[in-house]
């Protein structure tokens, strides 16, 4: 595995070719992902702890911004649900969060 950097990109990469390859559940799979790993990736820098995914993004709160918390909190509601197909109202989300970016 190269350094967290190259990881990201890999997997921002992937989620992307994902979307445009129409396959949003495996997009929704990847930013899950991507959001982990930037997350415990900054847990760790700060030393900063929590239980799970939200806690742990309610924990950056002295790091991160107001709107970027509020962002990764968004992944990671659209993330839980395991149902995500293409017909899905959270694989539409992404959809349209991912076009709303272009």
């Amino acid at each position: 595995m190269g350094t967290i950097h190259s990881e990201v990109l890999r997997l921002q990469r992937e989620m992307e070719l994902s979307i445009q390859e129409k396959n949003y559940a495996l997009a929704i799979a990847k930013s899950r992902q991507l959001l982990e790993m930037m997350v415990d990736d900054l847990c760790q820098k700060y030393n900063v702890h929590g239980q799970d995914l939200s806690d742990r993004i309610d924990a950056l709160s002295d790091i991160l911004s107001f709107e970027t918390q509020d962002h990764f909190h968004a992944i990671r509601k659209i993330t839980l649900n395991k149902e995500n197909t293409p017909s899905s109202a959270n694989a539409l989300k992404a959809r349209t969060i991912s076009t709303s970016r272009n």
